[in-house]
Parts: C-alpha cells; structure tokens; sequence
C-alpha cells in the first residue's frame, strides 16, 4: 500500500509531515494515522486536546540518510516530526515516527 500525497504524488519525505499536519489541523485522526504512528497522532492530539487548527506554517526541513525532520510554528507552539525517509519515499504509511511538542497548552 502507498500513501498518496498532494496531485497523486508519492514518496516525498516533507509531504507525509504535511499531510499529517494538515489532516491533524482539520480534526481527521482516521487519516493522520495514515502519515504518522499512533504514538505520533495520539501525542498531537492529546498536545492540542483536539484538531491542531490551521495556523501551522512550516519553517524547516533537515534531510538525512536515516531520518529528515520538519518543524512548524503556531503562534507560540512548536512541532517537530522525524519521518524514516526512505520509507516516505517508497510512500509507505506512518513514516512520521517521532513527534516533539512544545508550547501553547
């Protein structure tokens, strides 16, 4: 199974964080657990006690051969996502392992 992304593309790395970002924002868990793990979404969901909303702006993307992260501000919150990237690249579901959260509450 691949995940499809934005236009029907699959495999880039940056897009399965957001995809998950917006997917979390809009209140859709049934889908954010398509791009990340139930660790990952249930940690966005309990950081936001709910949909993220949609003021999340990308500020940036760090690749590497084992891993990428790919952060995003809100106001005064921070996300930051680890995604396996070749497992992004093959399009492969819940690439986004990791989450760090920090701020709003």
């Amino acid at each position: 199974m691949q995940v499809e992304l934005t236009g029907g593309a699959t495999g880039r790395v940056s897009g399965y964080a957001d995809q998950l970002v917006r997917a979390w924002g809009a209140g859709r868990k049934a889908e954010a657990l398509k791009y990340g793990t139930s660790g990952v979404v249930n940690q966005l969901w309990d950081f936001s006690h709910g949909a993220g909303g949609g003021g999340w702006i990308r500020t940036t993307t760090v690749g590497g051969m084992f891993e990428t992260k790919v952060s995003y501000t809100c106001e005064s919150a921070y996300v930051d996502f680890t995604i396996k990237p070749a497992a992004a690249a093959a399009g492969q579901p819940q690439s986004v392992v990791k989450v760090y959260t920090q701020g709003a509450d």
